[in-house]
């Protein structure tokens, strides 16, 4: 899969257990690097639902590639074996279920180097406070009698 003509990073991962934890990692200090302020924990199981998809503990190399565009972030894994099945419907309805996920899918590549891979397009924006509405709503309250 490529995106082209967009601000993105990339990165190559074992094909080893450790791997969801070292990409959700990546993925979130690459999004604080690009000053986006997302939902951290629902973007970190978003990243490491789609790793373990890819992961079968091989050794072999597995790629996670990732590119903003204005309030959202495409996040590609990819696993690069030919003979590795796609992500399951059970996977897709779980990350279609986390808040932050706009849509998700699979791609079996015809290319040979990429081998099947699982996607999600997440929401980078903050995640909502109630701290200024109460803030708000505090100021706004008629004093306490006495």
């Amino acid at each position: 899969m490529t995106v082209r003509n967009r601000r993105g990073a990339h990165w190559q991962l074992e094909d080893r257990p450790w791997a969801p934890s070292s990409a959700r990692k990546r993925v979130l200090e690459q999004l604080r690097k690009w000053n986006y302020t997302p939902d951290e924990e629902a973007v970190g199981d978003v990243v490491t639902l789609l790793t373990e998809q890819v992961v079968q503990n091989t050794g072999a190399r597995v790629s996670l590639h990732l590119s903003p565009r204005e309030d959202h972030a495409l996040v590609v894994l990819l696993s690069h074996q030919a003979d590795h099945a796609p992500a399951d419907t059970s996977v897709l309805r779980a990350l279609g279920a986390i808040r932050v996920v706009a849509s998700c899918g699979t791609d079996t590549s015809v290319e040979a180097d990429d081998g099947p891979s699982v996607w999600a397009v997440i929401d980078l924006t903050a995640p909502k406070s109630l701290s200024p509405l109460r803030s708000t709503l505090a100021s706004s309250a008629p004093p306490a009698s006495s």
